[in-house]
């Protein structure tokens, strides 16, 4: 369910760090990751700083979804020009990223290490489709093991969105 709350870029600080790192495609992703051990989030001036600790691989395959199933609150609108890259160029104001973030146990080299193939993803609202632009290990080389539905709008505050992804890791 989406509001229509945002954070201000004007003075960091180590709460608004993971705030503004969990509004975002690129930052969110190490936050996502199930066996995180420790963060240390830190600020100066209006610069944040974040830096996780975890191991590569997980014990068992599993995926970290952000909004989660349920979530209420969830930022109606997002300023994707602030993260670098930005993941909606030209875009400004866009609706909060939709990320599916894969933790598995087989490492294959380098880029899409986990074999994560998207077959299909749908984001819906009481309207119909929202539009999207899907980033994922085949079409973005940041994204190891992540797929990213980013809206192109902003949300309807106080509605709920439904997404749907459909694919297979490692072949399954």
């Amino acid at each position: 369910s989406a509001s229509r709350t945002r954070s201000s870029p004007a003075c960091a600080s180590p709460t608004r760090a993971i705030d503004k790192f969990m509004e975002s495609v690129y930052h969110r992703a190490p936050l996502m990751i199930p066996e995180l051990t420790g963060v240390g989030a830190g600020s100066a001036g209006q610069f944040d700083v974040i830096d996780t600790v975890a191991p590569w691989t997980a014990a068992v395959a599993s995926f970290a979804r952000y909004p989660t199933d349920g979530q209420e609150d969830v930022a109606a609108a997002w300023d994707s020009d602030w993260e670098i890259p930005d993941p909606a160029p030209e875009q400004g104001d866009i609706g909060m990223p939709v990320t599916l973030s894969a933790i598995g146990t087989t490492l294959v080299g380098t880029g899409n290490v986990y074999n994560l193939v998207v077959g299909s993803a749908s984001l819906e609202g009481p309207d119909g489709p929202v539009p999207f632009r899907q980033l994922d290990p085949s079409n973005d080389g940041l994204l190891l093991r992540t797929i990213a539905l980013v809206p192109t709008e902003v949300y309807d505050p106080g509605t709920t969105y439904f997404v749907h992804i459909a694919g297979s890791m490692d072949g399954a």
